[in-house]
């Protein structure tokens, strides 16, 4: 089934200097817990995996940082094979894994875009720029 849903818990962006200078962008995407959980829909309970994640960007030399934490909804194959697999070795089987951190790029590097813009900060995520043609001798 995969992904059902994300929900934010904290969505938090400050600048303490100057972001004209030439900065590098940090962004990392972690997913901090996996627990087992109940879905109750339409009158029938679903197993899931709640997944508490962060999505941090720091903006070097320290002039500014992003901070995203939530959860995402998440019904997987095999369940427990998912949570077995996190409390042996704190992280995800490869496809779960791939899957849970495209959807945080995905989603929460959207917040993340929109929150640098009010912030005036530089995008976290690398946007398409149109520039000139050089010109032809």
């Amino acid at each position: 089934m995969g992904i059902i849903s994300i929900n934010y818990n904290k969505l938090s962006v400050s600048k303490t200097g100057n972001t004209s200078q030439k900065l590098s962008i940090n962004t990392v995407p972690k997913i901090e817990d996996v627990k087992e959980g109940k879905l109750n829909a339409f009158g029938t309970k679903s197993d899931i995996l709640n997944i508490k994640f962060s999505f941090t960007s720091t903006f070097e030399p320290d002039v500014a940082k992003l901070e995203i934490e939530g959860m995402i909804i998440y019904a997987g194959k095999d369940n427990k094979n998912i949570v077995k697999e996190w409390e042996k070795s704190k992280s995800l089987p490869e496809d779960e894994h791939i899957e849970i951190i495209n959807y945080l790029f995905k989603t929460a590097g959207l917040k993340a875009l929109q929150l640098s813009e009010m912030a005036g900060i530089p995008p976290v995520i690398a946007l398409p720029k149109l520039t000139k043609a050089a010109k032809k001798k």
